[in-house]
């Protein structure tokens, strides 16, 4: 039986999915589309047609991470991107960036009415394109055809019709017709004349069968054809985008992206006989039920321990009986008709607080912390988010000031969620090295906070410069960057084909004493341009953060005597080769470089997707004896049992009131069931 439902992804901006049996249609990638997939268990096709209805940061920030995983996950092959006129600018910039995009194995964007790019791996099909072709070749991957004539107008294939409406501000609106479907056989009447699968072969492959002096056409054996559906899908910015609209034949279901407000927009709505779905994306009360898991768990937390979780806080939305409201975990069925409307999914896809292990620690009573600097971490994966945990994100917030750790996707949500985050305070955002799951947070921060301060890798510099044109940030930037060998900033730009242009640029020194602390960075072992960083402060603490890394001495040294040492733990003891291979730390070897910097106090972060839940932490002892060691096993399992903290999304605290918060960490650790 054909299927086709509409599925919905509620984050800061709303995600619309409309599946077909072997094709998944997107609209619209905002950041934390991967870890909604993740907590909810939803697949995607392979091959998925990607579409934008606006190019903002909130409705776009989240595909070039998404592409990054399906490339992976050896999945991108025939995933094609479409939107406004500008698309190409950022996928061509991510295309030739070190964030990622040179690995990936073949792209496609589609620009309407615009330009087309294709990206694809080469071979003897493209030996011959063009006698001198200039196209940038680049890790054997060719741009195949820039394309400016032959615009898109439309796109069809199997399923869809899909003719876009492009409005004045750039935005886009999209009338969907799904193809006549071919009527289901009836089972019915094929028993009914007790035909043998020999006569069902024949009656398939001739499209009649003649049973005695009768003949029966294929037609008799099947259902009434589906006729064509409507589907409209509305990013509406101004009223007059209203009068662009054309409605199809059959139309089933209209799927607002903004939240209708003016009178024209409201009569547009109350005047047409369909159902009206709501995304509401102005509201952004639902993002926090988007991750159910994460909230449950938190929350949970809260209630424990409130000083070290906070609360993940819901705003609520004004209830609009008329029209259906969007809800997290809903989907709206357009095929077969029989079960056709909005209807919750599989609820077991939803959190349960049955999952929830009842944890046997009591906190000691809160003692009189002197420090006035808060350390919360906001995210503790590597790679990519997850259910559990976000990507690499710390947050380190002083009395007037913030210093954010690097900046994952998601960074920017996870502070939201709080409701006590001061967006407009000044922001130091330090990014270790170049991999995405430690910066692709940033363009949501650049967007929505007004006094940012970037101190990063100069491979960097061209990415940047490129995202805060591609989404016209007005805010105020200065960025300081780390020179690295004999490479000069001109050079970095024509290494990732990128036009050179001016920033504000800024000095360690000016940003040291904009924020009142010490800056000092090494190179660590990890990949070009990667760096650890220590933090002194004016009160005399201090704080070391390795990024990625192999146990390195010049991070070692770095970190000598320091308050905390913050240390990527991405692979369990077991695995020391993976990390090897990959140039991560283990468990132990993080362990080790504690003890060797003589830091007070060590917390573990980036766990590996794979061992990212909780209950990893009875594998640390395993197999050390197969790990070349520099400290012996006494020593090691004290540090790591009585100085060793495992980090936990949302897990904040003073800094000297980390050292005695490891109890509490370890038994955190077995929160979720495995």
């Amino acid at each position: 039986m054909a299927k086709c439902h509409i599925q919905f992804i509620k984050l800061a901006k709303t995600s619309i999915i409309l599946n077909f049996d072997q094709k998944s249609y997107i609209f619209n990638i905002p950041e934390g589309f991967q870890r909604y997939i993740s907590d909810f268990s939803i697949k995607t096709k392979t091959a998925s047609q990607i579409f934008f209805t606006n190019l903002n940061v909130s409705y776009i920030n989240g595909i070039i991470g998404l592409l990054l995983t399906l490339n992976f996950d050896k999945q991108i092959d025939g995933t094609k991107v479409y939107g406004p006129p500008g698309l190409s600018q950022l996928i061509s910039a991510f295309r030739y960036s070190e964030i990622g995009g040179k690995n990936i194995i073949s792209l496609s964007c589609h620009e309407f009415w615009g330009k087309n790019l294709i990206y694809q791996k080469i071979d003897e099909q493209f030996k011959n394109i063009l006698d001198g072709n200039i196209y940038p070749v680049l890790n054997g991957l060719k741009l195949v055809k820039y394309d400016e004539k032959e615009s898109l107008k439309q796109f069809t294939d199997e399923n869809v019709e899909i003719l876009p409406i492009l409005h004045k501000n750039n935005n886009i609106s999209y009338i969907i017709k799904t193809r006549k479907i071919r009527g289901n056989v009836s089972i019915d009447k094929l028993n009914l004349l007790k035909l043998s699968n020999i006569q069902k072969k024949e009656l398939f492959q001739n499209h009649q069968i003649q049973l005695g002096d009768q003949i029966y056409s294929e037609a008799y054996f099947r259902e009434p054809d589906l006729e064509e559906q409507g589907i409209l899908i509305l990013d509406i910015v101004e009223d007059s985008d209203l009068t662009q609209i054309i409605f199809p034949y059959n139309l089933r279901c209209i799927l607002h992206i903004n939240d209708p407000k003016t009178e024209n927009y409201i009569n547009f709505l109350n005047n047409i006989n369909v159902d009206h779905i709501l995304c509401n994306q102005e509201i952004k009360n639902e993002y926090s039920d988007s991750i159910p898991k994460t909230k449950m768990i938190c929350n949970y937390l809260n209630s424990k321990y409130p000083f070290n979780f906070p609360i993940y806080h819901n705003n609520h939305s004004i209830e609009n009986k008329k029209q259906i409201q969007l809800q997290t975990n809903y989907h709206y069925i357009l095929i077969p008709q029989n079960k056709k409307g909005y209807q919750m999914m599989n609820p077991s896809m939803i959190g349960q607080t049955s999952l929830i292990k009842e944890i046997n620690y009591q906190q000691s009573p809160i003692k009189n912390y002197k420090s006035k600097i808060l350390l919360q971490f906001l995210g503790t994966a590597s790679m990519r988010p997850n259910k559990y945990r976000n990507v690499s994100g710390i947050l380190v917030k002083q009395l007037n000031s913030a210093i954010i750790l690097d900046c994952g996707e998601g960074t920017y949500h996870q502070l939201q969620v709080q409701n006590n985050f001061d967006f407009t305070q000044k922001i130091l955002i330090w990014i270790s090295h170049v991999h995405c799951d430690h910066n692709l947070g940033i363009a949501s921060l650049l967007q929505n906070c007004n006094n940012v301060y970037l101190l990063v890798p100069q491979i960097m510099i061209p990415w940047l410069v490129q995202i805060i044109e591609f989404y016209q940030i007005k805010n105020q930037i200065h960025i300081c960057y780390i020179p690295y060998q004999n490479y000069n900033l001109e050079q970095e730009f024509i290494n990732q084909n990128a036009k050179l242009q001016k920033f504000n640029e800024i000095n360690l020194e000016q940003l040291q004493d904009l924020f009142d602390i010490q800056l000092k960075y090494v190179n660590v072992d990890h990949c070009p341009q990667a760096y650890g960083l220590r933090i002194n402060f004016k009160d005399g603490s201090s704080i070391s953060y390795s990024g990625d890394t192999r146990p390195c001495q010049q991070f070692v040294q770095l970190s000598q005597n320091v308050d905390l040492m913050i240390h990527e733990a991405t692979f369990t003891d077991n695995l020391q080769q993976n990390a090897i291979n990959r140039k991560h730390s283990t468990i132990r070897e993080a362990v080790e470089s504690a003890i060797l910097a003589n830091a007070k106090t060590l917390i573990l972060t980036h766990f590996s997707q794979r061992y990212c839940k909780q209950g990893f932490c009875q594998q640390m002892n395993q197999n050390i004896n197969e790990i070349q060691q520099t400290i012996n096993n006494e020593n090691y399992e004290q540090y790591l049992n009585q100085k060793t903290v495992i980090a936990l999304d949302y897990l904040s605290g003073l800094l000297d009131e980390y050292p005695n918060m490891v109890e509490l960490s370890q038994q955190l650790q077995n929160l979720i069931e495995q």
